[in-house]
């Protein structure tokens, strides 16, 4: 349900490491508030933030009498790790229906689920009624008179994921009231809306509300565009490289022409082409050096050095280059096609980010930079926005090498025939 959705944002699930034993605790006298206070402040600088550290710490706290401090870390550890169940239950949470809540959320949720049971077959007649008919008019007025904060819920359900027109009432609705809830759809409505007129009606409904309602929902819509690094392609036997860099590992990218290569053979013969460049001639069926004159009398006879066989493949280097240079290109064109992709979403992250902040402009009257990180920095001064914990140094980094559109072919390039050779000494 939306109302569970919303209030849910930035909710995660947590298994807190057991006490030490009770002589332990015993063991070492627990020192004075202030005493405490400054041994909390050397832990916390020297503590890691990961779920199993901050446990620790958290757990120091609550021996210690610093209860508040205490609750601040158990918060941190569900936020990175939802698995640790002791942390939420440190909080006051339990498990219902599948997640962590509080009584009070679940009390809220079973009278949500009661208003919803009266608010949508009404919300739908009305809806039936709204959009003309005789009874147009007193549809309208009856959603005008809507000021019940648990109507949200079945108001989005019924008119928020409709049309233009559909989604213009639910933001009059909304309009009419004034709950950090209700805030959140609006903030939804004006970066989501079916058009920019949607857009533009729910950007001035929030304006006179308080940001805090609505600004970190919007702020964690932001997102970082893509880094990368290019190394073009060299040509062949140089490979290109297309390095991203993502959130828990990198890719790295090889586009790897192949350059030519041609094994001698014994018996190969090597000329030149009109050019002057080298050409290679591998024969492939060589005539006997006996030959058979027509009275069948054997003779051995003489055979020309050169045109001592019946066919031959014939290598071509200046071929071989062309077709080499071929598949570095091809190669370098996938690399460019790659990285007009990533061009192409960072393009797009960038449109929807300045629409984002563009909506939080324009409700709040703050304007906090152009950057996401000045938004979520100005937010988390605030106490209002959680920053991401550090990247890992030991980030991996994932290899592919990348199969090529175009293989070049170094094979036989041309097959030739030779004049086959007649021996110089058969009898007539």
């Amino acid at each position: 349900m939306l109302t569970s959705v919303l209030l849910g944002l930035g909710l995660l699930a947590a298994d807190l490491p057991a006490k030490p034993p009770a002589q332990a605790q015993a063991a070492a006298p627990k020192p004075a508030p202030a005493e405490a206070l400054a041994r909390y402040n050397e832990k916390k600088a020297q503590t890691p933030n990961t779920a199993a550290a901050q446990a620790k710490l958290a757990e120091w706290c609550e021996q210690n009498g610093l209860e508040a401090e205490a609750f601040v870390h158990y918060a941190l550890v569900v936020q990175l790790d939802p698995a640790r169940s002791a942390a939420w239950r440190k909080l006051g949470y339990k498990k219902h229906q599948g997640r962590w809540m509080t009584d009070a959320q679940i009390a809220d949720e079973a009278e949500q689920l009661k208003a919803n049971k009266t608010w949508a077959p009404l919300l739908k007649k009305i809806h039936k009624n709204v959009h003309g008919g005789p009874k147009k008019q007193e549809a309208r007025t009856e959603l005008e008179s809507i000021v019940d904060p648990r109507a949200i819920p079945a108001v989005y359900r019924e008119f928020g994921a409709g049309g233009a027109s559909d989604q213009a009432i639910a933001i009059q609705v909304f309009g009419q009231i004034d709950t950090p809830l209700s805030s959140k759809v609006l903030a939804l409505l004006a970066v989501y809306g079916k058009n920019p007129e949607v857009r533009r009606r729910a950007t001035e409904t929030l304006r006179g509300r308080d940001p805090d309602h609505y600004l970190t929902l919007l702020v964690g819509l932001l997102s970082d565009p893509l880094k990368y690094e290019v190394r073009p392609v060299g040509g062949p036997g140089s490979p290109g490289v297309l390095f991203v860099e993502g959130e828990r590992a990198n890719v790295r990218r090889f586009y790897a022409p192949p350059a030519p290569s041609v094994q001698f053979q014994p018996g190969d013969i090597v000329t030149y082409d009109a050019s002057g460049l080298p050409v290679l001639i591998r024969p492939v069926a060589r005539l006997a050096s006996t030959l058979v004159n027509q009275t069948g009398t054997t003779k051995s006879g003489g055979v020309d050095t050169f045109n001592d066989f019946d066919a031959a493949a014939r290598f071509s280097f200046s071929d071989l280059m062309i077709e080499a240079q071929r598949g570095a290109v091809s190669a370098e064109q996938q690399l460019e096609a790659d990285v007009n992709q990533v061009k192409a979403l960072n393009t797009t992250k960038k449109t929807f980010n300045d629409l984002v902040m563009s909506v939080a402009r324009n409700a709040s009257g703050k304007d906090l930079g152009d950057d996401p990180k000045d938004w979520r920095a100005a937010l988390a001064k605030k106490g209002q926005y959680r920053k991401a914990p550090k990247k890992s140094p030991t980030k991996p980094t994932v290899d592919e090498l990348v199969p090529l559109a175009y293989q070049p072919q170094f094979g036989e390039l041309t097959f030739m025939t030779a004049v086959r050779a007649v021996s110089r000494a058969a009898d007539s």
